[in-house]
């Protein structure tokens, strides 16, 4: 697979690249790039008809660069085995593994509290006392949480707790924690994901889906603890013609009013989906990156896009690139 415009793929185990030790009996190879806090996975299907291989332990680190010989590679980052099977007859070696990022450690349940932090302080701490560089949109950074209790729960809970009232992304990759408005990413070195532009004529299959249904509410109602009236106030963000009422008390009107643009700012995505398979896959695109489409219908290229999972797959036809999208807003 290192000709003239073909796919072409580095693996790295242990330290030691086997890309062309495993190149002829590389059966597949796929690539499942997620959204936020869940985990990108990586899954190897080899040919072990000879009974050759080796079976590699849980735990083991995997590094996957992807892409295409005449334009070069990707780096995809760095995996932990953590499911391994052995097959047959024919017999294969299929090996899973996770982004490494999401360790034990990070996702262990423990117990603290924040008083009076930001969520750029928040996002710190817990970074720090993982080994991670924080990374938080300014927008974000600067805003003011009361108070905000972690009991049995992950950081990573607490953190896509925090984010789901703020309209957000976690996500840890390559070493960072980040934290960042949806649709608004940037990258590790804080530039802004451009806009891909994609044509029906690059892929092999689509699939636009738009819904029309009861959960298409118009406006959100939240709640506020006045302490001053010691009564519960409300906030509605958008229209009342069609409200979802979140029960939860805010500590103030600010949070609940964040909260229920994040809530309506949800629906609005999720009313449109599309996805799209790449015949000729492109390995540079993640989560998070906006895409423009051309050539479908006109509803479809009016809508700007949203990636929210990236599957690359490589096999012997060619390496391919499944998307899912949501409309950006």
């Amino acid at each position: 697979m290192n000709g003239h415009n073909e796919p072409d793929f580095k693996l790295i185990v242990g330290g030691i690249d086997i890309s062309a030790k495993i190149q002829d009996r590389l059966e597949s190879l796929t690539l499942t790039d997620n959204r936020g806090l869940e985990a990108d996975e990586l899954e190897l299907v080899l040919d072990d008809g000879d009974g050759k291989l080796a079976i590699p332990k849980r735990g083991a680190n995997i590094q996957l660069s992807l892409g295409w010989a005449e334009t070069g590679l990707i780096n995809k980052g760095s995996f932990t085995v953590d499911e391994v099977e052995h097959s047959g007859s024919p017999d294969k070696l299929s090996i899973k593994a996770r982004s490494a990022d999401f360790n034990d450690n990070i996702q262990a349940k423990k117990a603290t509290s924040y008083h009076a932090k930001t969520l750029g302080e928040i996002v710190a701490t817990i970074a720090k006392s993982h080994k991670l560089t924080p990374k938080v949109s300014k927008e974000l950074a600067s805003v003011n949480i009361a108070h905000v209790d972690q009991t049995d729960e992950s950081d990573l809970n607490l953190l896509s707790r925090l984010a789901k009232d703020y309209d957000a992304i976690v996500t840890v990759k390559s070493g960072y924690l980040m934290l960042f408005k949806a649709g608004q990413a940037t990258t590790v070195s804080g530039k802004a994901i451009p806009t891909i532009t994609l044509t029906r004529q690059k892929g092999d299959q689509h699939r636009y889906s738009i819904v029309e249904r009861d959960s298409n509410y118009t406006g959100v109602k939240t709640y506020w603890a006045d302490k001053k009236g010691s009564k519960r106030q409300e906030v509605i963000v958008g229209s009342s013609d069609k409200l979802k009422v979140i029960r939860k008390t805010y500590k103030n009107e600010a949070e609940a009013k964040h909260a229920a643009q994040a809530e309506l700012n949800r629906n609005k995505r999720n009313v449109a989906t599309f996805s799209y398979t790449l015949a000729l896959g492109r390995p540079e695109i993640t989560p998070e990156t906006p895409i423009k489409l051309n050539g479908f219908k006109a509803e479809i290229n009016s809508h700007q896009w949203l990636v929210t999972k990236a599957t690359h797959h490589l096999n012997g036809s060619g390496l391919t690139t499944g998307l899912e999208l949501e409309t950006l807003i």
